[in-house]
């Protein structure tokens, strides 16, 4: 069903990596996969599997390295939350109802990314992992939403409500909040 609408926009041929019913990847098959993609997109699912197959070696080395060579990387959902250096959890999307804070694949730095944001009223748990981790910069994607990063730079987003949000001080919590509709916006209320 996605190979159609795929080839609409162009892709000749489209290869899927799932693990098997083990729930085992089969490593060598995904690396000969990734090293001959032209593309690269990680969809929506288990957020902590998706980070045991795609943000630990040798995936994640070979991830790193295919985006270093220019081919585009894209995820969706829980392949969105792996690709920064810090993969944030939300409660709402882990196993033990916790936030968890994992080393990602490492694409971006210097940002934190929450998806499902408005759905989930996610915007403390990434307030939160923001602090934990002295990271200045958070982006909170609705579901009807998307955003493109070049180069490990944010550089344009697409849909409904994407959440900017910024701290300038970790120490006394200085924050600012961008959503992309003044209309949408909401006082964050924050324990």
């Amino acid at each position: 069903m996605v190979d159609k609408y795929l080839f609409l926009f162009g892709v000749e041929y489209c290869s899927v990596i799932l693990p098997n019913d083990q729930g085992k990847l089969n490593e060598k098959e995904a690396i000969e996969l990734l090293r001959e993609a032209t593309g690269i997109f990680i969809g929506g699912g288990d957020t902590e599997k998706y980070h045991a197959y795609y943000a630990t070696e040798p995936i994640k080395s070979i991830l790193k390295d295919r985006y270093s060579d220019g081919i585009p990387i894209a995820g969706s959902s829980a392949g969105a939350l792996i690709l920064p250096e810090i993969c944030l959890i939300s409660p709402n999307d882990s196993n033990n109802g916790e936030m968890l804070s994992k080393d990602g694949v490492g694409l971006l730095t210097d940002i934190l990314i929450g998806v499902h944001f408005t759905e989930w009223s996610d915007e403390c748990n990434l307030l939160a992992g923001m602090k934990k981790h002295k990271i200045r910069f958070g982006i909170g994607i609705d579901e009807e939403a998307c955003v493109v990063f070049k180069n490990g730079k944010f550089e344009s987003e697409f849909g409904d409500s994407v959440h900017h949000i910024e701290i300038d001080d970790f120490y006394i919590g200085d924050i600012k909040l961008y959503p992309v509709y003044p209309a949408n916006f909401s006082a964050y209320a924050c324990s």
